[in-house]
């Protein structure tokens, strides 16, 4: 059905394991985490080097990401950022990190607002602390997309 179940993130350089079950929350090394409301306004931070400090419509201009999924997904539920922005969808890069922030309250969509799993193969995705920020998200990052596909 395309619904992740589990998902890991092993952080070495961190010294941190990250885990979550689909309705069972996420945890860092076995403590369970909460995510912080999101900011008003929301920062957002993209691996996308040519739209870093690009400004989405009403909102502050896109910083850096920390370039690793692995570590992006885990810095936007302690708080660092309030969305993410990323060019590809590899599951293999996206489906850990969007249900830990799933099970943190938040959410992922593709760059058209139509929902993330493991089915999808559109280009773009947005993942937020939480529906009302990725909504705003969306729209606001509509005018910042690549023309081309993003490699």
């Amino acid at each position: 059905d395309g619904i992740t179940q589990r998902a890991w993130i092993w952080q070495p350089e961190h010294e941190a394991g990250w885990t979550a079950e689909l309705g069972g929350g996420v945890r860092r090394n076995g403590t369970p985490v909460t995510r912080p409301p999101a900011g008003d306004p929301p920062v957002g931070a993209t691996s996308i080097w040519s739209r870093r400090g690009r400004i989405p419509d009403g909102l502050p201009a896109l910083i850096g990401s920390w370039i690793c999924c692995g570590v992006g997904y885990t810095h936007l539920i302690e708080g660092d950022c309030d969305y993410l922005v990323y060019g590809h969808t590899n599951p293999w890069d996206h489906l850990p990190g969007t249900l830990m922030v799933s099970e943190a309250g938040g959410a992922s969509a593709h760059r058209d607002g139509t929902p993330y799993d493991a089915r999808s193969s559109g280009r773009g995705l947005i993942v937020a602390a939480d529906p009302p920020t990725l909504a705003r998200a969306v729209t606001a990052c509509e005018s910042i997309w690549p023309d081309r596909p993003v490699d």
